[in-house]
């Protein structure tokens, strides 16, 4: 898919700066599709977060996100 791009907004990033990072394979993009689609099969909104906990607010730990999904799986 050319032309994709993942926005980091700025309170995301370790630098405080926001920026756009070209997606460059077609199993990135995949991906993405994948985790734009919530626990009950339905697609997030275009400007929701990617990693989200289950009331939808964004992860604020990936170590705390893996350890709970750890436990559920």
């Amino acid at each position: 898919m050319l032309g994709a791009v993942i926005h980091v907004r700025p309170e995301n990033a370790k630098s405080k700066k926001g920026r756009t990072v070209p997606i460059g394979t077609t199993r990135l993009q995949t991906l993405l599709d994948f985790l734009h689609i919530d626990g009950d099969q339905k697609e997030k909104p275009a400007d929701a977060f990617v990693f989200t906990r289950g009331d939808d607010e964004a992860l604020k730990s990936f170590r705390t996100a893996w350890e709970l999904a750890e436990e559920a799986g």
